[in-house]
């Protein structure tokens, strides 16, 4: 899957860490996170807090809660 080719429906946040989108993806919204843009220690900072956060929701997998978000894709700097 390719994030960057999901339709943007909003930008929710930007700042110098990148931005957050709501996007869709067949037919249903999905969060995506971008920090390719962000600046040297920005986006050091920026990538160790997205991998941190995949790394919480692989281990949510599996729990069948609406309430918890799931993790679609994760590299490239965009998840």
């Amino acid at each position: 899957m390719n994030p960057s080719q999901l339709k943007v429906i909003t930008t929710l946040k930007e700042d110098a860490f990148g931005k957050i989108e709501l996007r869709e993806l067949d037919g249903e919204q999905v969060i995506c996170r971008d920090y390719s843009e962000a600046k040297l220690i920005a986006g050091l900072l920026a990538g160790y807090l997205a991998r941190r956060e995949a790394r919480v929701l692989r281990a949510l997998n599996g729990i069948e809660d609406e309430r918890l978000p799931r993790l679609i894709h994760f590299g490239d700097k965009v998840c």
